[in-house]
């Protein structure tokens, strides 16, 4: 059995750190006026008036830079949400470590997310969880902090707008129950991700909540879309929940690939083998990036070209 040995520390929020540096600066620059005025002016000034005279020569110095800084767009973060089954359902231990380490050596930032957020279970005896068999699996537990965060603070799927990420990963629980991923929750935020045009790659038996999720216009998201339910890894699902998971996807207007196939790329819609998905994923997402940035492209060409008319 694989021992996760958790590091107990206090690590901020983003967020939070860029709030402090920004107020820490304001407070320093404000503050090292104030005391030149209080101590060196010659005036003998109180520390209120002293600060009141550098407020005045400060804040119009600081107004435009803020003003930038407050209204330049902000860069897209390239945030990529891993949907993991609520206890008692155990998440696959190597499934989760390859993604995690696949999206964040290709410059993603990885967030963990379960249908009611918090504690989650890692079922570390399932097949392959050796670290000779996947080396991902080592350099995942060896991130204290990506531990923490998948075990114990994972976000509510109901907290994660389709607008802050770019991908949603749809992992199965590791007990072949199909209970575990027909989740309303996580089926509308399946929908809301493919209406905003973002990826959405499911693995396993989360191919079988994905077909039961449904679009505003109440079709199924993957209706006419090719679908991957084959090489399941059968030690760990039964051959019933497979069985079910492939007549749902028909039943939703989805169209089976072969049995020889691992996964299937169908735009938006990435479904089949946990580790072909996150491939599959990967590059569309990077495709998408190129067509965005070749439309931005575009449009500052035309812009170009009516100054010049």
């Amino acid at each position: 059995h694989l021992q996760i040995e958790m590091e107990t520390r206090s690590v901020g929020q983003p967020g939070a750190d860029y709030g402090f540096k920004i107020v820490t600066l304001a407070g320093a620059a404000l503050f090292g006026p104030t005391e030149l005025l209080h101590r060196y002016s010659g005036f003998e000034l109180s520390y209120a008036t002293s600060f009141g005279i550098a407020l005045l020569v400060v804040l119009p110095l600081m107004g435009p830079w803020m003003y930038r800084f407050f209204n330049a767009p902000l860069p897209e973060r390239r945030r990529v949400l891993l949907v993991l089954p609520d206890p008692p359902s155990c998440w696959c231990l190597p499934e989760v470590a390859h993604a995690s380490v696949t999206f964040a050596r290709e410059g993603f930032e990885v967030v963990y997310a379960s249908p009611q957020g918090g504690k989650t279970r890692a079922d570390a005896t399932c097949s392959d969880a050796s670290t000779e068999v996947h080396p991902s699996v080592q350099l995942f537990c060896a991130d204290a902090d990506e531990v923490r965060k998948v075990l114990h603070e994972t976000l509510p799927v109901a907290r994660c707008p389709a607008r802050d990420f770019v991908a949603m990963l749809l992992l199965d629980g590791g007990d072949a129950s199909i209970s575990c991923v027909d989740c309303p929750i996580v089926q509308s935020a399946s929908s809301s991700f493919v209406t905003s045009a973002k990826v959405v790659g499911a693995c396993g038996l989360a191919v079988y909540g994905l077909a039961n999720a449904k679009l505003p216009e109440g079709c199924s998201v993957v209706q006419g879309k090719r679908v991957c339910c084959s090489n399941i890894d059968g030690t760990s699902k039964t051959l019933l929940a497979v069985d079910i998971c492939r007549r749902v996807v028909t039943e939703k207007g989805g169209v089976l690939v072969g049995s020889d196939k691992d996964v299937a790329n169908d735009g938006l819609v990435i479904t089949g083998k946990h580790d072909r998905v996150v491939q599959e994923m990967v590059s569309t997402i990077e495709v998408l990036d190129k067509l965005a940035r070749l439309r931005v492209l575009e449009t500052e060409l035309d812009q170009v070209k009516d100054k010049s008319i």
